[in-house]
């Protein structure tokens, strides 16, 4: 069963047999979007982190930022690859694939990289899986430049 080896994977990150760096994806997105956190609860009225996260990414701070960074390689290189994969909600495997149609629409992408995050945290993604570091690093690439830049 899939959850029983994603539980093991990260019980062995927990009990120290597996080393995973501060570099690596998984850890670089969670801190990322703790900052990233930090200020949409901060900015916003909304119930809950997903209707908080998006009500951010619409305010025009945060859509300008989004903007600037989109002409930088880096950041957009990011998002595309992002843009290019759907993820599902692990929760909700029949669920609509969550996609990001606009590459420009913050929204859009923060919606994506929230769940992306969600599949994280809810034991959806393993250690050992590339596409999952890809994801997670993309994701962690993003919300790193935004929040550096709404800082």
């Amino acid at each position: 069963m899939r959850a029983r080896r994603i539980a093991r994977d990260w019980l062995s990150v927990a009990t120290g047999g597996v080393a995973l760096g501060h570099n690596h994806p998984f850890h670089r997105l969670i801190a990322a979007w703790i900052a990233f956190n930090a200020l949409y609860y901060s900015n916003t009225t909304a119930n809950g982190d997903k209707a908080a996260a998006q009500e951010y990414a619409r305010q025009p701070e945060v859509r300008r930022a989004h903007s600037r960074l989109m002409t930088t390689p880096p950041y957009r290189a990011s998002v595309a690859t992002l843009a290019r994969t759907p993820v599902l909600n692990m929760k909700r495997p029949s669920a609509q694939p969550v996609q990001i149609a606009s590459q420009n629409s913050a929204a859009q992408v923060i919606t994506y990289i929230y769940q992306v995050r969600c599949n994280l945290v809810h034991g959806g993604k393993t250690p050992d899986s590339r596409r999952d570091r890809a994801l997670c690093g993309a994701s962690a690439n993003v919300i790193t430049a935004l929040v550096e830049e709404l800082l």
